[in-house]
């Protein structure tokens, strides 16, 4: 999967955890199945659209300024998009609920738009020689802008301590997350 990293890091819901039930602010992300872009009874243009994820899908309204402001991102289908959204009261009656869209991105900008760095999480019960080695030298093969941190997790001691390289700044390319798969022991995020 080509947003891999960017759903892992940035996403918290998928598209059945999004209900009334739950009053938080939803991240997910999908491939855009079905786009209409219709008119009211009033002659406003709106726009339905279905986003799919591995889970399942949803289908969301876009009225308004949302959609002047979002209708071009997923008018296309087969477009990858990151969606920040709330159920909230309607307008007229508070009893009844809208999902109200308050962020629309391409996943292809999502990582330059949101990421300051990666973060590489290890237990210290996995931490080795050639594991620091392998990282060294992963993370020194692509200089690039982004921070690299890593945290390191003594579960026994219940200890989070956290390392910022002034050393390294990297270059989040897909090469070098398959290359940082291939290391036992490491978990990452973008942040």
């Amino acid at each position: 999967d080509t947003y891999k990293l960017e759903m892992k890091s940035f996403c918290t819901s998928n598209t059945t955890q999004i209900n009334l039930e739950n009053q938080k602010i939803f991240k997910f992300g999908g491939i855009v199945t079905a786009s209409n872009t219709r008119f009211t009874k009033t002659g406003t243009k709106f726009c339905s659209f279905s986003v799919e994820d591995f889970n399942g899908s949803i289908e969301i309204f876009l009225f308004g300024k949302d959609f002047l402001e979002f209708g071009h991102m997923v008018s296309n289908v087969g477009s990858m998009v990151y969606i920040e959204a709330q159920y909230v009261p309607k307008r007229y009656n508070e009893k009844e609920f809208d999902l109200n869209v308050s962020k629309i991105m391409l996943l292809e900008d999502l990582k330059a738009e949101k990421a300051t760095g990666l973060n590489i999480n290890i237990l210290l019960d996995d931490i080795s020689l050639p594991m620091v080695n392998m990282l060294k030298e992963v993370v020194g093969k692509y200089p690039g802008d982004f921070a690299t941190n890593i945290s390191v997790l003594d579960r026994e001691e219940n200890i989070e301590l956290n390392f910022f390289s002034k050393e390294f700044r990297t270059n989040i390319a897909p090469d070098m997350i398959d290359e940082l798969d291939m290391i036992i022991g490491i978990n990452y995020k973008l942040v």
